[in-house]
């Protein structure tokens, strides 16, 4: 069982909560997942499964798309409807178009400061564990990219959203600078991802698919290797080599095609019978180093 699942997060479950749960319906012995999503959020949670959870930052997630409702003209703690109101603009109205230009500001690279409940860690500490103490931290902006924002509806003081953004966007922040542009406050009401990198809402199973029919849900594994394939393959000539890879041994044929052919632009998987083994990375040295080894049966595609 080393593979992923894309998972649809039902509301009101935390991240790992959700994992836990398929975990258990599967019988899997080890799950991670990737990009947390909150409570309040649904939709695309891609769940890694036995040795598919050594490949997850080499998952190529930099693309994200969600859509968000939210509401103008008050302020949550949380930055969504599960916080507590701290702020609201009474007898304010806010224009289509007003909210259309306020929108367009948004595009491209930008400083974005993460909500104060978040996972974000501060001295080995999640800002969230702060915020609950009443702590105030003083919150580092972070780089990010936001490519598109579709309003799909407007009637004030509620919107919809599209969102298409690039890994570490905070649609709760979004949310809530686009209502300080617009003189007022916001909050998130619902989100849901609809895209994380490769993994899509139309692969998508519910936990109640999952816990229902495990051995359904068994069928809609996603092999390592369809997720992994933006990575460079260098195949492994024979047993011998593949046993030395699985053991971490550095091989000095592998060096050698390696420096000729330029490979380590990116972390480079290495194959056999069509498997992904290992992944090799530059170590900044004499040799390469071993990113990650798994250890799988040949034969033993997606199960």
């Amino acid at each position: 069982m080393d593979a992923f699942l894309v998972l649809d997060k039902p509301r009101g479950l935390s991240s790992q909560q959700a994992v836990s749960r398929a975990r258990r319906a599967l019988g899997a012995e080890k799950a991670g997942h990737t990009g947390t999503l909150d409570p309040l959020a649904t939709g695309v949670l891609p769940i890694a499964l036995g040795e598919a959870t050594k490949v997850i930052p080499y998952l190529e997630e930099d693309l994200k798309e969600y859509r968000v409702t939210a509401r103008l003209g008050v302020a949550t703690d949380t930055y969504d409807a599960e916080g507590r109101e701290t702020q609201r603009s009474e007898g304010l109205s806010v224009e289509r178009g007003a909210l259309e230009a306020a929108l367009a500001g948004f595009l491209g690279e930008q400083e974005q400061i993460p909500p104060p409940f978040s996972a974000i860690k501060k001295d080995g500490k999640p800002l969230y564990a702060y915020a609950r103490e009443g702590k105030d931290v003083e919150l580092k902006p972070r780089r990010i990219r936001i490519d598109g924002l579709e309003l799909e509806s407007f009637e004030f003081p509620d919107l919809s959203l599209k969102v298409s953004c690039g890994k570490g966007t905070y649609v709760r922040s979004l949310i809530h600078d686009l209502g300080r542009r617009l003189g007022t406050w916001a909050h998130v009401t619902e989100l849901r991802r609809l895209r994380s990198g490769p993994f899509t809402e139309a692969q998508a199973l519910s936990l109640a698919e999952i816990e229902q029919d495990p051995e359904a849900a068994r069928g809609r594994f996603l092999e390592i290797e369809a997720c992994l394939g933006h990575l460079p393959q260098l195949p492994l000539a024979n047993e011998e080599e593949k046993d030395r890879v699985l053991s971490g041994v550095p091989l000095r044929r592998i060096k050698q095609v390696i420096e000729s052919n330029k490979l380590f632009s990116k972390p480079l998987a290495l194959t056999f019978a069509g498997r992904i083994q290992a992944i090799v990375q530059d170590s900044g040295g004499p040799d390469f180093s071993y990113g990650r080894v798994l250890h799988r049966q040949v034969g033993d595609l997606g199960d």
